[in-house]
């Protein structure tokens, strides 16, 4: 397997105790090569990575990615994250054209099962392998996709390398940024999702269960997300009892498993596992820096019975934030000659 992932120094410990994961739960599979999108990793971590990879029997292979990335993406700020996340969207020019095909994961994943067959899945004719998130008609329209068209959730994604390079994603970006006046809510994953969603093979849940589907249960997630079309309740619980790939993005019910305040049990557990046997086990976690604002509202979500907070919460992500967004793009183009 040829597996692709990408960070700078910043995150570099966390993405090291992805990979740990994705060896200790593949340990049967007779090759893995690891593919580093390099957006700035210093020479003690990425001497961590070597060695760790090395302890296990796999490859690890380094490709400088910040500056290209920095030159296509100049004046555009990530929503959330690094700038080096963006390195993603340039796998045709970074990566050697003798892959022919790659597994891409983000540095916030755990992997706590075999990916031998998501690795193996039939692309029957499409650029991706990839799962759709659960978000509203509103986010859909603010990213000009049409309600049934999938928002993909861009951290994991099995990729026909040939495929991507002859429909020229890389070069569709650029007119995709213009389009929506910078890019977008979620970063590359709009972009993404724009360029490729009719050329994308859905996956099943559990190859990328997002964190949230652990904490809320099925009703709740609809209150929250209110997704024009999602995945049914039956496969939803399946990703969480039996999950190949957990997600650990931005959630904002509870803080990430490396964060000072998070919790210790289930999943979060796991990852505290997986870094207690890594290269980084003295790293220290980080301290919740989310806004002071921000923590308010949680503090306030939480005091209130889940029948109110969870719809309310509902209300600002999948119908204020949209329309706040939209209005906002409108009024840019209206300004900008």
């Amino acid at each position: 397997m040829d597996i692709v992932y990408a960070g700078d120094d910043k995150f570099a410990w966390i993405m090291g105790v992805s990979m740990l994961s994705l060896m200790e739960s593949n340990k049967r599979t007779e090759r893995i090569h690891f593919h580093i999108l390099d957006g700035g990793i210093e020479n003690e971590n990425r001497a961590k990575i070597v060695s760790m990879t090395e302890k296990y029997g796999r490859d690890c292979s380094f490709y400088p990615a910040k500056e290209t990335v920095e030159q296509v993406m100049k004046g555009c700020k990530a929503p959330r994250g690094s700038l080096s996340m963006f390195s993603r969207l340039f796998i045709g020019q970074l990566l050697p054209k003798s892959l022919k095909k790659i597994l891409y994961l983000d540095c916030d994943t755990l992997i706590v099962n075999d990916l031998e067959e998501l690795w193996n899945t039939d692309f029957e004719g499409n650029i991706l392998v990839a799962v759709n998130d659960c978000c509203s008609e509103m986010h859909r329209r603010w990213v000009y996709l049409r309600k049934d068209q999938p928002y993909l959730q861009t951290g994991m994604m099995l990729i026909d390398m040939e495929g991507w390079r002859n429909f020229g994603v890389e070069e569709k970006v650029k007119g995709t940024i213009r389009r929506l006046c910078g890019v977008g809510p979620y970063g590359d994953q709009c972009l993404l999702s724009i360029i490729l969603s009719d050329w994308t093979r859905l996956a099943h849940p559990k190859y990328n269960c997002l964190i949230s589907r652990c904490i809320f249960s099925y009703r709740q997630l609809m209150q929250w997300r209110r997704p024009s079309f999602f995945y049914s309740g039956q496969e939803v619980q399946e990703s969480v009892a039996c999950p190949v790939v957990i997600h650990f993005a931005t959630f904002f019910h509870t803080p990430r498993p490396w964060i000072e305040s998070s919790p210790s049990e289930g999943f979060y557990g796991k990852w505290k596992t997986c870094l207690s046997i890594s290269p980084w086990v003295d790293h220290p976690l980080w301290t919740d820096d989310r806004p002071w604002w921000f923590k308010i509202m949680v503090t306030v979500y939480h005091a209130l019975p889940p029948a109110i907070a969870v719809p309310s919460a509902g209300l600002i992500h999948s119908f204020f934030m949209p329309t706040v967004g939209m209005w906002r793009n409108r009024l840019i183009k209206f300004i900008t000659p």
